[in-house]
């Protein structure tokens, strides 16, 4: 090769040496590292798109509950945020999830102490508690919890209980009056059972009804609770009849004939009462046992025990009893443990517990009750299961207690009382179920009646349409043992009227009404059994006597009728 040629060549060999040195300095390098991001707070999206504008790579995903942390939200990173790592790495990241929702645990039939003990342990709160009766639910156990259980809810959450009082007090129906087994249905019929029945002889309950019951009508028991009955196996095989002569200061005794109906004077009759002056109404207690008679004239209640063998009377010891002044009327409790007086002058009620074995009367604490009004002069009061009602002649209203049936105690707040009659209310007469009440009053002398219906369980009266009934009145009323029939004293005899026993809305006059008795026939008096009717006829001196047809309320005079008794026999009581 000649010199020329190597010297072209070594020119070219330069020159391509610069031109690669000129191209490779032109050429891009690729960093050594990359700054981690901070993806933390952000969603996962949101941090996957960071990195990989980072030139990393979205490494490991973790998930992890968090109470602080929205749900899908990155908690924290790895490497962590501002650390330097090759291009392309990986970052592994923590992302929040719920936290795990605790469930309502099953709380029902647990004691409330148990309940909550297994609420707090869920994680959970005791929200409100509210207690409410049940049937099926043991006192104190929870009957049902909101949210139910089994429910998912938030940690804290508050959990409400219903727990439970136990079964709903139920109260005792009213069965006085009502033969045993339609008793027993009532009672059945409540969600109560029958407890022991004894029998006792009665003076004013039909033989097979009920005398009374324990606990008393109107009392509040636990579902399920006994109730004992005292049935009534009629009049005593000697049953008597008594009448006090207001103007002789004496008590007229007969024998009453239980098949004919005819009254016959006891030895001895009429018995002085010593020291009184105008007797005036008259009780037997419900075991047939003691006679008490008020001293209308001044005051005091004599009391007598009845022998059962020959109905003489004897006086109980520490008889005549201290009573308001003018009492005016007396009725007892539904057992008969308790006995009340209206005091027409002082305006109340005097209340006694009754010895059962003695016949002795005790006052009891807080007696007298005062009746409501100005001057209201109580002129009579009655027993409607657990009520007594006052007539306040005064004041033309009825008024009304409760009774305690444990402790013979009176108290006021039937709601609506007293309740309006028309004038001068002077006299009651209620049936033996004590579900219709008449009120006899002296409206200017006319004399008219008041009807009501009586709630049970809350002693209100609820007026009769019309009231008062276009029914002319003159002196007492009475209602038959059977509850079917009023009888009304007029000026020469009496009326008998049918009753509506669920209204106490009355029929047409039976016919043959009025029926013909003495002289100013004042009071009626009807024998336990029904078939009976005698009328007091006040100025005459005597008593008539009927027998009442139970079909049709017809009276028919007995053969003798009527039978001579003291001065102003107002009122009569049959043993």
């Amino acid at each position: 090769m000649s010199f020329s040629r190597q010297r072209f060549a070594g020119a070219i060999l330069v020159i391509a040496a610069a031109v690669l040195a000129m191209g490779c300095g032109h050429t891009s390098h690729a960093p050594a590292t990359v700054s981690v991001p901070n993806v933390v707070g952000l969603s996962q999206a949101d941090a996957t798109s960071a990195l990989t504008a980072a030139g990393l790579t979205l490494g490991t995903v973790t998930q992890a509950s968090s109470a602080s942390v929205a749900s899908g939200t990155v908690i924290s990173e790895t490497p962590s945020a501002a650390t330097s790592v090759a291009p392309g790495s990986a970052v592994a990241i923590t992302v929040s999830t719920r936290p795990p929702q605790p469930s309502v645990p099953n709380v029902v039939g647990m004691t409330q102490a148990a309940a909550e003990t297994a609420i707090t342990g869920a994680g959970l709160t005791v929200g409100t508690v509210t207690m409410a009766s049940s049937a099926t639910v043991a006192l104190g156990s929870v009957i049902s919890s909101n949210p139910a259980a089994g429910t998912s809810v938030a940690a804290g959450s508050a959990v409400n209980l219903t727990v439970s009082t136990g079964a709903a007090p139920v109260p005792v129906p009213n069965v006085i009056g009502l033969t045993q087994a339609a008793a027993s249905s009532a009672i059945t019929g409540a969600s109560l059972t029958v407890g022991t029945v004894t029998t006792a002889s009665s003076s004013t309950v039909a033989s097979g009804n009920v005398i009374s019951s324990s606990p008393a009508a109107g009392t509040s028991v636990a579902a399920g609770s006994a109730v004992n009955l005292t049935v009534s196996s009629g009049p005593a095989a000697n049953q008597f009849a008594y009448a006090a002569n207001n103007g002789g200061g004496s008590i007229s005794a007969y024998a009453l004939n239980s098949s004919t109906g005819a009254l016959t004077a006891l030895a001895g009759s009429p018995v002085v009462v010593t020291g009184s002056n105008q007797l005036w109404r008259t009780k037997i207690d419900p075991s047939g046992k003691f006679l008490y008679v008020v001293n209308s004239g001044s005051s005091g209640i004599y009391a007598f025990s009845i022998n059962p063998g020959t109905g003489a009377l004897t006086a109980v010891a520490g008889s005549p009893f201290a009573t308001g002044n003018m009492p005016q009327a007396l009725t007892f409790d539904a057992n008969g443990a308790y006995l009340y007086v209206a005091n027409g002058a002082d305006n109340n009620v005097s209340a006694y517990s009754l010895n059962a074995s003695t016949g002795v009367l005790t006052a009891l604490t807080g007696s007298p009750y005062a009746v409501a009004g100005t001057n209201p002069v109580p002129a009579d009061l009655v027993r409607a299961g657990n009520f007594l009602y006052v007539a306040n002649s005064n004041t033309n209203a009825i008024d009304v207690f409760a009774i305690n049936s444990s402790t013979g105690a009176l108290t006021k707040g039937v709601a609506g009382a007293p309740f309006a009659t028309d004038l001068g209310p002077f006299g009651f007469a209620t049936n033996a179920a004590g579900t219709v009440l008449y009120s006899v009053n002296a409206a200017n002398g006319t004399g008219t009646l008041s009807a009501f219906t009586v709630a049970s369980a809350t002693g209100v009266l609820t007026p009769v349409a019309g009231n008062p009934l276009a029914v002319p009145a003159v002196n007492y009323l009475a209602i038959d043992p059977q509850g079917k029939y009023l009888f009304v004293t007029l000026s020469t005899g009496v009326a008998v009227y049918p009753i509506n026993a669920a209204t106490a809305a009355l029929g047409a006059a039976v016919a043959g009404s009025p029926f013909a008795t003495g002289t100013n026939p004042f009071s009626v008096a009807v024998d336990p059994s029904g078939h009976f009717v005698y009328v007091n006829n006040d100025v005459s001196a005597n008593i008539s006597e009927f027998t009442l047809d139970a079909v049709t309320g017809v009276l028919t005079p007995l053969a003798g009728s009527p039978v001579a008794a003291g001065t102003f026999p107002d009122f009569m009581v049959i043993d």
